[in-house]
């Protein structure tokens, strides 16, 4: 017994001298695509392999590190790191990053979105002068140059992007499409670019029935701000008796103007019917805006805001059909997982989308900003049972065969090899 036990305190004690110290830095702790990459990649790495900590700002409210947290995840709270510039706050922010840089001593330091990729990058080589590490890798999901800003922004993130380029040893991109704009910006020479696309387990995946997460989201929702003192009242959909016959369109996304979700509205008030109900679940900076639009085009019984929902993932099989009307993407999680749901999509021909849906073949893909070609999308795919269950059964193989988390993992470990 005491011979076992030595062996297990010896076992744990080499784990502990050979793991890799990571240490995994992001901007904002709001869950989002970055973010999931960011737990799915701690959670899945083989802890006797590697000692990881995450560190996040505080939009959010530090839900990502909370769920970290809970599964057993070292967390530290970067109270000074924030997505928009401000020269003071970047200055503390990057000296932060650098005390934790010196007392966490990572042998890598992952770093995700493009703020967190110029504070960590600059905090990560002041150290490195005095040290051979941390080796400094970079994560983008997506380019905040493609994002629909003005040009002196867009010019301002090529400009950064391209000076820290040559402080980091790897830059990891989620899509063909970003590594191909990296290298016509002349962000990088092409050896230094390496792709990883998402991957989901689609196994684990739990999706509640169709009946069932109809059911839910009928709840009595929230008034919204849009409806006057007067005119409070619980709001609810039913989805009996006559209702039988509605066909339900849903994505999910928070609410950013690179979600399009502008456009979706546009698109219902063009269809303009009654048999058409639209969810978004989610929320956030756009609601007020969203919601103004609803009360103008008389939208308030076809078009519903769910608000945020923790596993959201879990109420995809009440749609019909996804739409992802964004303006600007990486690899959106959300149409993965419409995928592992067997869900006919339109999406929007944006960032890694086409590298995901064959169009015409695992789902239809329609050109951004463009609420008619959203329309006669939405449509063909309405009036075709035949087609959306194609659509639905071709997505489901594609996903399984081609976006595996089990190789994204792979992958990812393959840049702490270096």
């Amino acid at each position: 017994m005491a011979d076992s036990i030595k062996l297990s305190l010896f076992g744990y004690c080499v784990n502990i001298f050979m793991a890799k110290k990571l240490l995994f830095i992001i901007t904002q702790s709001e869950m989002g695509g970055a973010q999931k990459y960011v737990y799915e990649t701690a959670v899945n790495l083989d802890s006797g392999q590697y000692d990881i900590t995450v560190a996040a700002g505080p939009k959010g409210n530090w839900e990502l590190l909370e769920r970290l947290k809970k599964a057993g995840v070292k967390t530290r709270r970067l109270s000074h790191l924030k997505r928009n510039i401000n020269p003071l706050f970047d200055i503390v922010g990057i000296l932060q990053v650098y005390r934790l840089i010196k007392k966490e001593k990572p042998d890598f330091v992952y770093l995700h979105s493009s703020k967190a990729g110029v504070v960590g990058s600059i905090a990560a080589i002041i150290y490195r002068r005095w040290k051979s590490s941390p080796k400094i890798i970079y994560r983008i999901g997506g380019w905040a140059f493609n994002e629909k800003i003005s040009f002196i922004k867009k010019w301002l993130y090529v400009l950064m992007e391209c000076l820290t380029a040559r402080l980091k040893d790897v830059i990891v991109v989620n899509t063909e499409a970003d590594k191909k704009a990296a290298i016509e910006r002349k962000i990088c020479p092409e050896r230094k670019i390496k792709v990883i696309y998402n991957g989901i387990d689609v196994g684990s995946l739990e999706f509640l029935s169709k009946e069932e997460a109809l059911s839910r989201l009928s709840l009595p929702l929230p008034v919204p701000q849009y409806l006057r003192d007067g005119e409070r009242q619980a709001r609810k959909f039913s989805f009996a008796g006559d209702n039988g016959n509605r066909f339900w369109i849903g994505t999910i996304a928070n609410f950013y103007l690179n979600k399009g979700l502008v456009y979706l509205i546009e698109a219902a008030r063009i269809l303009n019917s009654d048999n058409l109900m639209f969810v978004v679940i989610g929320d956030g900076a756009e609601r007020q805006k969203l919601e103004e639009m609803i009360k103008k085009y008389n939208l308030e019984n076809n078009f519903l805001l769910s608000g945020s929902m923790a596993d959201a993932h879990k109420y995809l099989k009440a749609f019909d059909l996804f739409v992802l009307p964004s303006i600007k993407e990486g690899m959106p999680w959300t149409v993965l997982e419409a995928m592992a749901a067997g869900l006919p999509i339109v999406a929007a021909k944006v960032g890694g989308v086409p590298e995901m849906i064959e169009n015409g073949e695992s789902g239809i893909l329609v050109e951004p900003q463009n609420p008619q070609e959203l329309v006669a999308a939405i449509k063909k795919a309405a009036d075709d049972n035949n087609l959306r269950k194609f659509l639905g059964d071709n997505a489901h193989i594609a996903v399984k065969e081609k976006f595996s988390l089990a190789e994204m993992i792979r992958k990812t470990k393959e840049l702490f090899s270096f």
